[in-house]
């Protein structure tokens, strides 16, 4: 697993298996117009460490990521560690996380880039390097938004 500062996220490697993260209700996600899952923990110093999932596209290589869930956690002020974890399938066995950058590693190389509108609002696809994909990975592609994050 590949994460920003080069080392090893040991952190990030218990993630599925632990029941220090938290996973953020469903429904709530959905309701506020993020699909992306979000897991959150509490440090011994009562700090609270967001992680934000992007899990692989069943159809593809490339990762969806929900531009309100990153804006949610970069505004977040409950929030003192934020990260984005590249996972392997929602619904895969075993689910591994691929890349982990923080929130502002990932709003650095996202902001400005060109959006996708999908169901549940824009977002991005990227690469295990969390490099934007340009077009989308299949033959059906949707429109481009002219908005920017």
């Amino acid at each position: 697993m590949r994460n920003g500062n080069g080392q090893g996220g040991y952190l990030f490697d218990e993630l599925f298996n632990t029941d220090i993260f938290r996973p953020l209700n469903k429904d709530f996600r959905f309701k506020h117009g993020f699909p992306n899952s979000f897991y959150v923990a509490e440090t011994m110093r009562r700090e609270k460490v967001g992680v934000l999932v992007s899990w692989r596209s069943k159809r593809g290589i490339h990762f969806p990521l929900n531009v309100s869930g990153l804006q949610k956690m970069c505004e977040s002020d409950k929030i003192k560690q934020g990260y984005v974890a590249l996972a392997n399938g929602e619904q895969e066995a075993p689910q591994a996380v691929v890349s982990v950058l923080t929130s502002n590693q990932v709003h650095e190389l996202l902001i400005g880039k060109l959006t996708r509108e999908g169901q549940y609002g824009p977002y991005w696809f990227v690469d295990d390097d969390f490099k934007m994909i340009p077009e989308r990975p299949s033959h059906n592609r949707p429109q481009e938004s002219t908005k920017e994050f």
